[in-house]
């Protein structure tokens, strides 16, 4: 279940709660991008935690740009709400995401998402390839991914 994502910054934070931005993005045969961060097992979308005074969407373009090396404007993502879930590489943490879905990817734009900052791989991934756990052919996703992939399926 989502909530409405606010648009002024970032609440103060939560303790045990980690709040972060998400920007789902599909290619045009719907499998869903995946990034997998430096030390880490877990596939998760790109995103990330806004810094202070940034906004979830603000953030959430920022991120993308860091991570994939893909410029979007804050116009072209629509919210998905702010989901709650486990963390997925911090043991013990909750996790308040806001997650916006970007425009579909035609082939070429697609092919030229690499890998940037703390980004070690990535993975497009189809809804109807996550298992119950949230494996998939690749890897393992992050709790908040296998969520969202399965709604997508």
């Amino acid at each position: 279940m989502s909530e409405s994502i606010p648009f002024s910054p970032v609440p103060a934070d939560e303790e045990g709660v980690i709040h972060v931005s998400a920007v789902v993005l599909a290619d045009a045969a719907g499998r869903v991008l995946q990034v997998r961060k430096t030390g880490t097992e877990a596939f998760t979308f790109p995103g990330g935690k806004p810094e202070a005074g940034e906004t979830y969407l603000l953030a959430a373009v920022r991120e993308l740009a860091e991570e994939t090396a893909l410029t979007l404007a804050p116009a072209d993502l629509a919210s998905l709400g702010l989901r709650r879930t486990s963390a997925a590489n911090e043991d013990g943490f909750g996790l308040a995401a806001a997650v916006y879905v970007g425009p579909v990817l035609d082939d070429e734009a697609a092919a030229a998402v690499t890998v940037h900052d703390e980004i070690e791989e990535l993975a497009w991934v189809a809804p109807g390839e996550v298992d119950d756990e949230g494996g998939f052919p690749g890897g393992r996703l992050a709790p908040l991914s296998a969520e969202v992939l399965r709604e997508r399926a």
